[in-house]
């Protein structure tokens, strides 16, 4: 009788923990969407490289940017965003357009700050 029990609630526990258990599903990834996720983790990666100068981290800091949170904000940056940062980048001379790329992330920021996604500048009231 016991054995019998202790088989009984076994099985129901293994039943209800195949039951409860989360169900993992595997699709297809198209060659289109991996090579554009490819594309944005390039572009990602590009950006990164050239927050990461000392020069910019000077201007950034001058515009009251903490480069502590650059990574950090530049992840919650949309690929269409990041791609528009590496565009411009490209479109710039080498050593030139430093300006205006610093103030391209700087305005990217202030609407971060405005939609209330960031709160890095305290004079930027969040809509609410």
């Amino acid at each position: 009788m016991r054995t019998t029990a202790v088989s009984v609630i076994t099985l129901v526990s293994f039943l209800a923990a195949t039951l409860l258990a989360p169900v993992a599903e595997a699709g297809i990834i198209s060659t289109e969407s991996y090579v554009q996720q490819a594309e944005a983790d390039a572009q990602r990666d590009k950006v990164i490289e050239m927050l990461q100068r000392e020069d910019v981290r000077e201007q950034m800091l001058a515009m009251g940017v903490d480069p502590a949170n650059i990574e950090a904000r530049l992840a919650g940056l949309s690929d269409a965003e990041v791609a528009e940062l590496a565009a411009h980048m490209e479109e710039m001379p080498a050593g030139a357009g430093v300006l205006e790329l610093l103030l391209v992330v700087f305005l990217v920021f202030v609407i971060l700050d405005i939609a209330g996604v960031t709160d890095v500048f305290p004079f930027i009231n969040a809509a609410e």
